[in-house]
């Protein structure tokens, strides 16, 4: 009897098969941000199936797969129970931990089916179950809504069963967790001195209730992450309680804020003072009815709270809420302090509007040109409209003058109500800064999405990295 082609071919071509089910290292750049949801969940449940058949398909290549099959270990709401028995196959194997590349928690209770596989590892661990374990207490969360009830859902279960996860994962690489929804325990306290996260290199933390979390909630998880480079915080609300310092975050080169609801800009300017080597920020502003009650932060606030990065901040990208009309003097009128800025994605919200508080001290109309610095490469203007072409037509001028030497590359996603006239204006922009050797092309308007590139910011690579679903269906 013959044997199968897959047997004849090298482990190295074995080991790239393998790779292609694993979405670690298919680099699935949507596997923090929306895994909350079951759909999400049901589709990375299914790669690994298919990885899991492989590796079944005989001893030579069940030898090859398995290291791509632990590369993630996921959890979702309804997963518990087999979260549980990932773990303790985790614990018993060291050799199988040792594989784990990416993990994703999200928030769940701990039903009393799991109790007895949770107090088993507890016991093999030698970690003491914190206070409330057996017996939650009640807690007060903030609903959606912004009520204040009284829960029996008790946060120290997700955050004990996350540590316990962390201390067999030494070689972790990235992180994704949503917070408990009463936030105020310290992830990391429950780990074992000698736990530590080395190879970390992103964490994505969420918190979906509109009163926000801490930072200082992770300042001994972060103490375990010394190489850790791309922080992501969904509904951060501030750095740190009272007067305490706050986590050190001198080690981190790029920053993504997603739904920021800090309550005052001293909060914003401190989370910015504590990233003195900060290359990078991505800053989604999202207010939503369950977050109106908080106070409003406006895209000049942003700007001076970033002043402390303006010497080593080589990347922008600031993206605004849709339903927040912007004054003129909110606005954003310069970046030329940023001499250190190469990359620029911005909402044209933040550099225009007609809105004023009052006629007599509303403020000159804004202009691109006043606002860029020299060092700037590449350029992406978010939701452009119509009224903004003689600002536009003027900083084309001048870059065919050369007020920009450095710059390359100019994108620019035009509103829907606008789209049609879009290369027009294009074509209208184009022979200047043509002359001046800089590109210019159309990009799609869509729905909110990062362009700082993970992968790419790891790399030190602060370019422009235009995600390839958006580059199908750009204009020419």
């Amino acid at each position: 009897m013959s044997t199968p082609w897959l047997l004849t071919l090298p482990a190295e071509l074995l080991a790239d098969i393998s790779s292609r089910f694993c979405p670690h290292c298919v680099g699935d750049s949507g596997l923090y941000l929306d895994l909350g949801s079951s759909e999400r969940y049901d589709q990375l449940a299914s790669q690994q199936r298919d990885l899991a058949s492989l590796s079944r398909t005989s001893r030579e290549i069940h030898a090859v797969a398995t290291p791509f099959l632990y590369h993630l270990f996921a959890t979702h709401q309804s997963t518990l129970y087999l979260h549980m028995r990932l773990q303790r196959t985790l614990y018993e194997r060291p050799d199988l931990a040792a594989h784990v590349r990416r993990a994703a928690f999200v928030g769940y209770t701990n039903p009393a089916e799991t109790d007895s596989v949770v107090n088993h590892l507890v016991a093999r661990l030698k970690v003491p179950p914190p206070e409330g374990w057996i017996v939650p207490k009640k807690v007060m969360i903030v609903t959606k809504t912004g009520n204040r009830v009284e829960s029996v859902r008790e946060p120290l279960r997700h955050q004990f069963l996350v540590e316990m996860a962390l201390n067999l994962t030494a070689g972790l690489e990235h992180l994704s967790m949503n917070l408990s929804l009463h936030a105020s325990e310290d992830y990391g306290k429950n780990m074992l001195p000698s736990s530590t996260l080395p190879a970390l290199r992103t964490l994505h933390l969420a918190h979906s209730y509109p009163a926000g979390f801490s930072l200082e909630v992770v300042s001994r998880l972060l103490q375990k992450a010394p190489n850790l480079r791309l922080l992501t915080l969904d509904g951060c609300s501030s750095v740190r309680y009272g007067s305490s310092p706050g986590p050190d975050l001198s080690n981190l080169s790029a920053l993504r804020l997603v739904r920021p609801c800090f309550r005052e800009n001293a909060h914003l300017a401190g989370l910015f003072a504590s990233c003195s080597k900060l290359q990078g920020l991505a800053f989604h502003h999202w207010r939503g009815e369950s977050y109106i009650y908080l106070p409003r932060r406006t895209p000049r606030e942003l700007i001076q709270a970033l002043l402390p990065c303006n010497q080593t901040l080589r990347y922008l990208e600031i993206q605004w809420a849709e339903d927040d009309d912007i004054y003129q003097d909110e606005l954003v009128r310069s970046l030329k302090p940023f001499s250190s800025l190469e990359t620029l994605v911005i909402d044209a919200a933040c550099i225009y509007s007609n809105r004023t508080r009052d006629v007599e001290e509303s403020e000159p109309p804004s202009s691109l040109a006043d606002l860029l610095p020299t060092s700037i490469r590449y350029l992406l203007l978010w939701r452009v409209n119509l009224r903004m072409h003689q600002d536009l037509a003027d900083f084309a001028q001048k870059a065919r003058r050369g007020a920009f030497p450095n710059l390359k590359e100019v994108w620019i996603s035009w509103v829907p109500a606008d789209a049609s006239l879009s290369q027009m204006m294009i074509w209208a922009l184009e022979e200047d800064l043509q002359l001046a050797g800089i590109s210019i092309r159309s990009l799609p308007y869509s729905k909110v999405e990062f362009f700082l590139d993970s992968e790419a910011l790891l790399r030190e690579d602060f370019s422009l990295h235009i995600p390839e679903r958006s580059l199908q269906s750009t204009s020419p």
